[in-house]
């Protein structure tokens, strides 16, 4: 699960960058759809690895924490 949430982020940030570089391309600088919704996937995917990161420094859930006895 932790290598698809690693690729839908870079995608995600991949996406939206192009995204952003398109629309800019096409209008200049004003603000479009396109821009907001480039805006947005980056977003996405910068909050994608960030969480991605968090979760990896946890440290692994310990038997003595559940109660249950090891075998």
């Amino acid at each position: 699960m932790r290598t698809l949430n690693y690729i839908l982020a870079i995608a995600s940030l991949v996406v939206g960058i192009t995204l952003c570089i398109f629309a800019f391309a096409i209008d200049g600088l004003s603000t479009t759809l396109g821009v907001i919704l480039g805006i947005l996937l980056i977003i996405n995917g910068v909050l994608r690895l960030w969480l991605l990161k968090t979760q990896s420094r946890k440290p692994p859930a310990s038997t003595e924490d559940t109660g249950e006895k090891a075998n």
